[in-house]
């Protein structure tokens, strides 16, 4: 059966641990110890007494040391973490504002769109609805014999608009028998027309 240690005796380990613990405890009460405590904790620990002036001032170094680079630690990590936020949130406003322009574009529809002949060109005349108010609308007509040849591009951009069913038309310089058009509204068709 192995015998049970001794209760009565520290092992050095342990005693290393003791004193260590008993001066992390003084350390938090804020009393510390004399230099004179200090150099008799050393001679009883059979440690050179002389060195605690030359030990102190390289564990206070390091102390601050270590405590400079804790901070500058915690500063990088809070200003990548303001950056990380900042583009988080510009992200997060490009999302949404692409989202709501892009629901802005998708409500744009054209009614009424005329086909007409006038002086040996054809027109397509077409009322845009729901169109942003105050903006622009960036607008094109394709315009493609029956067999879907290119004839034509027209593009331009309508002035801002200021109020529903905004009148925009396009017009081909020719007059062919047969033509197919499109006009797009932010590169989506809205309105189409043949003959």
């Amino acid at each position: 059966m192995p015998q049970a240690p001794d209760q009565q005796r520290l092992s050095d380990e342990e005693l290393e641990e003791v004193v260590e613990e008993i001066a992390k405890d003084e350390a938090r009460e804020g009393a510390g110890v004399s230099r004179s405590e200090a150099r008799e904790v050393l001679r009883e620990l059979d440690l050179p007494a002389e060195k605690l002036d030359e030990a102190a001032v390289k564990v206070r170094e390091r102390r601050e040391a270590q405590a400079l680079e804790k901070s500058r630690k915690k500063r990088a990590l809070l200003l990548g973490a303001g950056v990380l936020a900042l583009v988080l949130s510009a992200g997060v406003g490009v999302g949404l504002w692409t989202q709501a322009s892009a629901a802005k574009v998708a409500r744009i529809t054209a009614a009424e769109p005329v086909l007409s002949e006038e002086a040996g060109q054809l027109r397509l005349s077409a009322k845009l609805m729901s169109a942003p108010s105050g903006e622009s609308v960036p607008m094109s007509c394709t315009w493609r014999s029956p067999e879907g040849a290119l004839l034509q591009e027209n593009a331009w951009q309508t002035k801002p608009v200021s109020h529903d069913a905004w009148e925009t038309h396009c017009v081909l310089k020719s007059a062919p028998v047969h033509v197919k058009v499109a006009m797009t509204a932010h590169g989506r068709v809205v309105a189409e027309s043949s003959r």
